[in-house]
């Protein structure tokens, strides 16, 4: 049964819950949030943590709605996502988002060889059983936003990370037409995180057969990590300056993306003010981009408290029939990941990823949508 409920104080944001399917009798569960205007609505199932659909309107006082990220309709697929190769979809990725060297490194003199090589050798998102496949407990909150925080607990050793590490993830809509995550963690040993969200967005109306190509991103970032043929950073920062990585002024993604790589944009791009924005503790969250439509002006803007952001094209897609049984190939989304740099476990440079017994990881990242004119 779906359970609906009204919010006090805000009588026309909802949250509703209801049971998803079942991963070896545990229960899997989808919650759908809808903000106060209904101009946006969001479900997010407890496998992954992940946000398996995300609406808002067509058009400025439109009354249809158009989805504008890339999901799938029953929890099998997303179990045959390995199989697919429609891995990650809308989930949050941990312990730690994008690739370890091998996935060796080395914390407070004790060196760690993570199980899972899954990518070119080195571990990619959290290894092969990270966050993205595990389900989380939930408990929805009623004010002042609909929302929903997710809970995990990661075990000492869990692919191979050392401490054990309490997660919680939570998904909120607000009545201005802002969707905001927020992301916290502690340990009961040193440890490193980096969590991010994996949304595959497009806000083209891919249902229709519009890839991504038309969407225009600003991002306020001046360097880029260089990185080697399995997409390790090699330590250097390059500036964007003169290259297809330069998106401090608007740039649509189909402009570039032949040019950058044979696989599309797959590049962390590191925000202008990260030195700076890092002194305050915690980091401040701030303005740091925008994606939109350049033809049917819907768009967001992203905030966040993240050091950098890591811009996916969708380049290893494959071809594939996912929600609505409707087609996709390869650039047909865009994945902006706030996060830290990749790698920071082997590269001391870099701001730091190491969590201690008594510290508090916080971060958050907001997306505020609007329909240009």
């Amino acid at each position: 049964n779906i359970v609906s409920v009204l919010l006090l104080g805000y009588p026309l944001m909802s949250v509703e819950v209801e049971p998803w399917g079942d991963i070896a009798g545990e229960t899997v569960h989808r919650i759908k949030l809808s903000n106060a205007s209904k101009n946006l609505t969001a479900c997010i199932i407890t496998y992954g943590a992940a946000i398996q659909s995300f609406c808002m309107r067509r058009a400025a006082g439109s009354d249809e709605m158009v989805e504008i990220q890339l999901g799938m309709d029953t929890l099998q697929e997303y179990l045959d996502a390995g199989k697919s190769g429609c891995i990650y979809f809308g989930a949050t990725i941990g312990r730690f988002g994008n690739r370890i060297n091998k996935g060796k490194f080395t914390l407070d003199g004790v060196p760690y060889d993570l199980p899972s090589k899954n990518n070119m050798g080195n571990t990619l998102h959290g290894g092969e059983t990270g966050f993205h496949t595990r389900i989380w407990k939930f408990e929805q909150f009623e004010s002042p936003k609909a929302g929903v925080k997710l809970t995990y607990t990661s075990a000492n050793g869990e692919e191979g990370f050392p401490g054990t590490l309490s997660v919680a993830v939570s998904y909120s809509l607000t009545d201005t037409d802002e969707l905001v995550m927020d992301f916290e963690a502690t340990t009961d040993a040193p440890t490193h995180v980096n969590l991010t969200n994996h949304t595959f967005w497009n806000l083209s109306d891919w249902q229709a057969g519009n890839d991504a190509l038309d969407m225009e991103l600003t991002l306020a970032a001046d360097r880029y990590t260089e990185v080697d043929s399995t997409l390790i950073p090699t330590g250097k920062l390059l500036a964007v300056e003169g290259t297809d990585l330069d998106f401090r002024t608007p740039c649509t993604i189909g402009k570039r993306y032949k040019t950058v790589d044979k696989n599309g944009y797959d590049h962390c791009l590191v925000l202008t003010d990260m030195e700076e924005n890092l002194k305050s503790q915690p980091p401040q969250q701030r303005e740091v981009g925008t994606l939109v439509d350049s033809k049917s002006g819907r768009g967001f803007k992203l905030l966040t408290t993240q050091p950098a952001v890591q811009v996916y094209g969708g380049g290893f897609l494959p071809k594939a029939t996912i929600m609505g049984g409707k087609d996709i190939d390869r650039w047909y989304c865009l994945c902006l990941e706030a996060q830290h740099l990749p790698d920071t476990p082997n590269h001391p440079a870099f701001p730091t990823t190491v969590l201690r017994p008594g510290e508090a990881y916080k971060h958050t990242t907001t997306h505020q949508f609007f329909h240009r004119a």
